[in-house]
């Protein structure tokens, strides 16, 4: 099986073992994940700021790629077979 792309480069040391519904996914493809925190000025006395400081809004996504086989047995396993009704999953590398 190739190496899978992790936001869209091929690395040769890439790893990922993803589980859903109790299985272990091994049709994956690609990984693309993103995380964002708020940056924000402090300002002391005046109108320029004094140095930042990371915000309280912290935002985090991932996307897989999956083989059509991977995303027909995890539809098998879902009840009702419904893949948009599925729980968000923990992705860990």
């Amino acid at each position: 099986m190739d190496t899978p792309l992790v936001n869209g480069v091929r690395h040769s040391w890439a790893s990922i073992e993803v589980q859903v519904l109790g299985r272990i996914v091994t049709g994956i493809t690609a990984v693309s994940y993103e995380d964002k925190q708020e940056k924000a000025n402090a300002y002391g006395k005046g109108f320029m700021p004094v140095h930042r400081s990371r915000g309280g809004k912290y935002e985090a996504s991932s996307k897989i790629t999956l083989h059509e086989y991977e995303v027909r047995a995890i539809q098998r396993a879902l009840p009702r077979a419904n893949a948009y009704k599925m729980y968000p999953c923990l992705i860990l590398p």
